[in-house]
């Protein structure tokens, strides 16, 4: 068993890297807090720190891309020259799905608790379609609660079986 300050460190560390999120922090926190009490603890923490990542990811994206625009540096141009023309083409192919479910299909894409449908993922979405910062970061919000309540609901799923068979 780990200590408290350590098991709190690894699921907040793993609720904000972009690859693991709540999808990995959640099943973390139930391998490394025997006590109930302290296992939901480090679930609520790992909810909260995975839902602060649409804020800050959203920020630092526009902040690189300004900083992209603006460069006076001949290579920088030119990448950002080629970065704008992506970001415009990604935009108008994907209007006609986004805009056809907006916010919700950014949460719902959010709630799927699969790899690479999470919170920063949405974000990076969020911010080349020139999304609301407000309402994206809303959305991604909700489908991080709801991937969560996923992953919560398979864990102890996945305990009540392992006590039926034992």
């Amino acid at each position: 068993m780990t200590s408290l300050i350590t098991s709190i460190f690894l699921v907040v560390l793993s609720a904000l890297a972009p690859i693991s999120e709540v999808r990995g922090a959640i099943p973390l926190a139930y391998i490394i807090a025997q006590d109930a009490s302290i296992r939901w603890l480090l679930i609520i923490l790992a909810v909260l720190c995975n839902s602060l990542v649409p804020f800050m990811a959203l920020n630092i994206l526009q902040f690189l891309e300004n900083t992209l625009l603006s460069s006076n540096n001949r290579l920088m141009k030119i990448t950002a020259y080629l970065y704008s023309r992506l970001v415009d083409n990604a935009r108008e192919k994907g209007r006609k799905y986004l805009g056809k479910w907006g916010y919700l299909g950014l949460a719902v894409f959010v709630a799927v608790p699969l790899p690479v449908t999470g919170a920063w993922t949405a974000s990076l979405i969020a911010h080349i379609f020139g999304l609301s910062k407000l309402r994206a970061s809303l959305a991604i919000v909700i489908g991080v609660v709801i991937a969560s309540s996923i992953v919560v609901l398979a864990m102890e799923g996945v305990i009540a079986i392992i006590n039926l068979l034992l």
